[in-house]
């Protein structure tokens, strides 16, 4: 059964269920609208985000919300908490919303992290992040085999699985370690 070697291999972490922020508007005074902040995307994600473009595009998905990701940054706090017991929450999504419209999405990563997670766990955690963000997509239940599940696993697990990873993400494909 492989579920418990990988169930042992993960890392002790986890993605927050993110936040809608709803903009409530003073009818008096319809200038207290927050403006959408300028584009802020720290140079050691734009690589992954530029990955993340080009693996949709291969596969034919649009990425409608991309205009509207305006902030990708470490942070020192995220303010959420965890939804696994025991686990850090690495990353979330915050969505902006007016009006029932998407106005701006903020990715924000743990920066204590910085050191901890090698390149391949972070481009598996920034695919997870966008994947709420532009996609829209949930959490998946503890399945080793999706980027959106709510923990990460371990380097060598992404190095050995990403393109079928990929595949499953973004075009729903069955996938298993055995394939």
């Amino acid at each position: 059964m492989k579920f418990v070697p990988w169930l042992l291999a993960v890392v002790l972490m986890s993605c927050g269920a993110g936040r809608d922020h709803d903009w409530i508007i003073d009818p008096v005074n319809p200038s207290d609208i927050p403006e959408v902040p300028s584009e802020d995307i720290h140079p050691q994600f734009r690589i992954y985000i530029e990955d993340f473009m080009l693996d949709a595009s291969l596969r034919g998905v649009e990425l409608d919300l991309l205009p509207r990701l305006r902030v990708v940054q470490w942070s020192d706090d995220l303010n959420v908490e965890s939804n696994l017991p025991g686990h850090t929450t690495v990353g979330v999504c915050n969505t902006f919303t007016w009006a029932d419209d998407i106005v701006f999405l903020q990715i924000g990563i743990l920066d204590m992290y910085k050191e901890r997670l090698n390149s391949f766990q972070l481009r598996a955690l920034m695919y997870h992040e966008l994947g709420h963000c532009l996609l829209l997509k949930n959490h998946t239940e503890f399945d080793p085999h999706t980027i959106m599940s709510p923990a990460l696993n371990t380097s060598r697990y992404y190095q050995r699985c990403w393109d079928k990873l990929v595949d499953n993400f973004f075009l729903g494909t069955e996938f298993t370690e055995q394939d």
